[in-house]
């Protein structure tokens, strides 16, 4: 059984599992060195970090992306318009419950022409996550 949890309560986790000295927030990504069992992170502010592993989850301009596909695919690197557009929104349990009734408790995908919705509960039921995406049709 997979539990999902509110992004602030993942990060909340890992820092219990990371010592307080090597977790750094509110950072940008400049450039990136690869060495055997070894990674160096050089950031904007001019701080360095060196790790072992590196996971990409640095956003739509990620240079993590940019350090893996850019050698041998570099046309793969810059993000392109899907001519859709994705809302995701969390809101509380009881009011997901005024508007989705007997189906709150249950993960469910609403499905419609060039448009879906998914729903389900997360941080042990307190809240609900909402997750529409919509095909932009000109």
């Amino acid at each position: 059984d997979v539990e999902q949890a509110h992004r602030h309560a993942v990060l909340e986790i890992m820092t219990k599992y990371i010592s307080v000295e090597k977790v750094r927030f509110s950072k940008t990504l400049v450039g990136i060195q690869q060495y055997a069992g070894k990674v160096i992170l050089k950031f904007a502010d001019g701080d360095t970090a060196e790790a072992s592993i590196l996971v990409g989850a640095d956003g739509i301009k990620s240079m993590v992306r940019k350090h893996v596909l850019g050698p041998l695919y570099p046309s793969q690197v810059e993000p392109v318009y899907a001519d859709s557009y994705c809302y995701r929104g969390v809101i509380p349990i009881s009011e997901a419950r005024e508007i989705f009734g007997d189906l709150t408790d249950v993960a469910k995908m609403f499905v419609g022409d060039k448009r879906c919705c998914i729903t389900y509960m997360i941080s042990k039921g307190e809240v609900s996550l909402i997750f529409c995406w919509v095909a932009i049709v000109c």
